[in-house]
């Protein structure tokens, strides 16, 4: 897992530890928009996020992240590094308690994160991962200056389709 501590006035975002895994549980079972926005019709279970939290910490190069505020996980980012001819970050799941949304917070979030990795990592190219059904996230995402790059047709178990969207932060 890579190591992330991003500590802002208001929240840190962090790598998720075993003890934390039921407040993530907890975050994306809040709401079934949080169980779509990853893919999922129904909820999901702990042996499920065990199952990811596990893949994760295997993979130097894949992140499992919270957003803490005042030490109450409000939030969870989870991703990897795409070490190709240009490294890029790629978004797998971003997903913000609902009582926090639509308040600039994910955005500042967001922003937070792509500083760090352009400093810390140098990577510019970031890509996130939506499925087309998921109207608010991909507003979201086209709010923050990403792009639509492609779509892939029916790739998961559930026929849906998912979005592309990438975004050069240099090209501001």
């Amino acid at each position: 897992m890579i190591p992330i501590e991003i500590v802002n006035d208001n929240y840190v975002i962090r790598n998720i530890c075993l003890e934390d895994l039921e407040k993530a549980l907890d975050c994306i079972n809040q709401s079934e928009e949080n169980c779509k926005i990853l893919g999922n019709e129904e909820y999901i279970s702990y042996n499920y996020i065990m199952e990811r939290y596990l893949e994760t910490l295997t993979n130097s190069l894949e992140f499992f992240c919270g957003v803490f505020i005042d030490e109450k996980l409000i939030g969870i980012i989870k991703g990897r590094i795409e070490n190709n001819m240009q490294k890029e970050i790629w978004i797998m799941s971003f997903i913000i308690m609902e009582e926090y949304r639509n308040k600039g917070l994910g955005t500042n979030i967001l922003k937070s994160f792509e500083d760090y990795f352009l400093k810390s990592y140098y990577i510019k190219i970031f890509c996130a991962i939506v499925f087309d059904d998921n109207i608010s996230g991909i507003s979201f995402w086209v709010k923050n200056g990403y792009i639509k790059s492609r779509i892939i047709k029916g790739m998961v178990t559930n026929n849906k389709n998912i979005i592309i969207y990438k975004k050069d932060v240099e090209q501001k």
